[in-house]
């Protein structure tokens, strides 16, 4: 909830800014900026990220870029319910990688 809340907020911020300033979107790209927040951004998740979830975190990134799934409706299912046991406080189920 607070990822959602913190996104509205930040656009929220963004669009007002550009009506009181009267600019446009593109007076705000620099491209040296985005490297330094995006790759800032990056670089904190990787250090407080912990390393046992590390592995598996990249592996699902790593095949959800660079493999077809063959079970769409199954790593959907896999995923809802890994996020439902974080929710309720429940111990993690482990997943493996034939589940992805």
């Amino acid at each position: 909830m607070n990822y959602f809340l913190g996104l509205i907020v930040a656009t929220l911020a963004v669009h007002l800014s550009f009506s009181h300033l009267g600019q446009t979107p593109d007076r705000y790209w620099d491209l040296v900026a985005f490297a330094m927040v995006f790759g800032g951004t990056i670089a904190v998740s990787l250090i407080i990220l912990p390393w046992s979830s590390f592995r598996l975190l990249f592996s699902g990134f790593l095949k959800i870029g660079f493999h077809r799934l063959q079970n769409k409706k199954e790593f959907l299912k896999t995923n809802v319910e890994f996020l439902q046991s974080i929710q309720l406080g429940l111990p993690r189920p482990q997943l493996t990688e034939s589940k992805f």
